[in-house]
Formats: C-alpha cells, sequence, structure tokens
C-alpha cells in the first residue's frame, strides 16, 4: 500500500478537521478518559467564539470538512446554538458532530431541520444494543432517553425532509460488549439511521484500560499513522496539534494557535512533513508516537472520511 495523500489537494489542507468545543463531559465511560480519572485529569475547558468562527471560516474558504468531537460532550457548550448555526450557514462542503446524545433541546432539533447547503452528520456514541450493557459501559447516561432523542431526530429530519442531515450511531468493539451484541447492534440501527459505524477499542494512549480492559496483543506490522496525512485538530485553547486522541495534549505545536497561525501553514509546514517522514522510514522518534496503539484502529483503506464520502452519495 502506498503511504500518502488520498488527493493532491490534501497537500494543502487536511481532509478533516477537529474542533474541539469542549472538555466537559456528563458520562464517565469506561472506555473513555473521561471515566479514568486516575489516569486523566480533565481540564475543563471549552472553545470561545472567536476561535471557533476563525476554524469555520478557514475550512469553509477549503470548502472542507468540520468535525465537531473528541475530548468532551459539544451540547454541554453555552453557545452550542450559535456555533451550529454559524456552521450550517457556512461553505463548509460538511460537518460533523460526535454526541453522547443526552442532550438535544427542541431548538436544536428546529435548527438541524431548516435548509442548508452544508451536509450534516450527527454521529451519536452508543456503544451497546442492550440496556445493562449500555449501563455498564455508557455511566451517567439514560439508555432510554437517549434512543428517543435519536428516534426523535430521525422522525423530525424525515418528516422535514432534510436531504443534508445525516443520522449516524456507531460503536466501538471493546471487552465489555459481546460479537453477537454488535451485530445485532449493526442490524438493528442499519433499519433506522443512515450509517453505523464499528470502531476498534484502543487505549487512547494508555489512559483508559483499567475499567474496560486492555488491549489484544498486537498481531500486525506498525504502518504510518493515517492521521499525519488526513487530519488535524485545534484544542479548546486554540492550540493545534497532530493527533486526534491526544488527550494530555502532548502533541501540541509548541508556541502556534489559531491567534498567530493558519490550519494551512501548519499543515504544510517543517515539523508536520518532518513527522510524516519519519513514519515512511519506521521511525517513531515523538514521544507520543513511540509506544502509541492507537494507530491500530487507524485504517489507510477505510476511515472516518471514507465513510462520509459513502454516506453523502
Amino acid at each position: 500500500m502506498k503511504y500518502t495523500y488520498r488527493n493532491k489537494k490534501y497537500q494543502l489542507f487536511p481532509e478533516l478537521v477537529h474542533v474541539d468545543i469542549s472538555t466537559i463531559c456528563n458520562f464517565k465511560c469506561i472506555h473513555c478518559p473521561q471515566g479514568n480519572a486516575d489516569n486523566w485529569k480533565n481540564s475543563k475547558n471549552l472553545i470561545n467564539k472567536k476561535h471557533f468562527y476563525k476554524i469555520v471560516d478557514e475550512v469553509s474558504s477549503h470548502n472542507g470538512i468540520l468535525r465537531m468531537t473528541t475530548d468532551g460532550e459539544p451540547f454541554l457548550h453555552p453557545d452550542i446554538e450559535s456555533f451550529l448555526s454559524y456552521v450550517l450557514h457556512s461553505d463548509l462542503y460538511a460537518a460533523t458532530l460526535t454526541t453522547n446524545g443526552s442532550i438535544l433541546k427542541p431548538e436544536i432539533l428546529k435548527l438541524f431541520t431548516k435548509p442548508s447547503n452544508v451536509r450534516f452528520v450527527i454521529d451519536f456514541s452508543l456503544d451497546a444494543m442492550y440496556r445493562n450493557t449500555f449501563e455498564g459501559i455508557r455511566k451517567g447516561g439514560s439508555y432510554i432517553g437517549i434512543l428517543k432523542n435519536i428516534l426523535s431526530l430521525v422522525e423530525a429530519r424525515n418528516s422535514a425532509q432534510s436531504a443534508n442531515l445525516f443520522v449516524m450511531v456507531n460503536a466501538i468493539q471493546q471487552p465489555s460488549i459481546s460479537n453477537d451484541e454488535i451485530e445485532t447492534f449493526k442490524t438493528f440501527w442499519n433499519q433506522i439511521v443512515d450509517k453505523v459505524i464499528i470502531r476498534k477499542y484502543v487505549n487512547v494512549h494508555g489512559l483508559v484500560g483499567k475499567l474496560s480492559g486492555p488491549m489484544d496483543d498486537s498481531a500486525v506490522k506498525r504502518w504510518p499513522c493515517v492521521l499525519l496525512w488526513s487530519r488535524i485538530l485545534i484544542n479548546p485553547k486554540g492550540e493545534i496539534r497532530f493527533c486526534i486522541d491526544d488527550w494530555n495534549n502532548e502533541s501540541v505545536f509548541s508556541g502556534k494557535t489559531i491567534d498567530n497561525t493558519t490550519i494551512s501553514d501548519i499543515w504544510k509546514g517543517n515539523e508536520y512533513q518532518a513527522l510524516r517522514q519519519d513514519h515512511l522510514k519506521g521511525i517513531f522518534s515523538h514521544q507520543l508516537c513511540s509506544s502509541c496503539r492507537n494507530w491500530e484502529g487507524l485504517r489507510w483503506d477505510y476511515d472516518y472520511k471514507v465513510a462520509l464520502d459513502a454516506l453523502f452519495k
């Protein structure tokens, strides 16, 4: 396999730009650093409007994809309605938001069903088919309440005939859920939503594992991390980092923030190029890369961007 950009235009700007809106969460899931306080000390941060709008504007200028995710629950941000309105009226090619599904207010439902040229994906993290499994994994969540929220969104979308609103659900194939339950999960949700994603369990650079269990021993030769050729992340402080799974911000580009540089300049810069060259040579000298196992959950032939392309077609 050839390890490089999927398209020449991605040499200039990443396929996906992640923006971490919030590091606050109302769940303590066992496979997430939020649920492993002994390993990850939660730093409660919220992105400000100035940073968020600047990110949206730059990604829009490249007709790119914005992904609102990773280290917390986006709907807990007090400005989330304003953020979503800004996104839906932007020139983005697409936007996605990953949520635990616990907070879906009527005004948000109404916002999502208004006409927009932006392809918008709401991705619900469920991690279980059955209530007992759900409550064992997603601590703090109401199984019935979240199912109602998802079904309400699907019904509202269908009633409004919102062609650019897509609904996804996802599960992590971790020790706490059986293969049979995963298969039932896929069968059930494929009848209701637009896409079902099953993710590989990773230990998030060692921040989880105490509760959900260790990763299996690796049986494959390490490949270069696809993230270096496809994605970048801006955290709530406006800092830019190359690893989306770096909850401790060890991959932040020192001295570089969304205030004093651009995503494009960082993406094309010497530091990124050096990292890519190291990975191609099988050298993983960065402290975060040297002991990483998360690369096993990141395939070159199929990832979130490929899934989105298929969904939009």
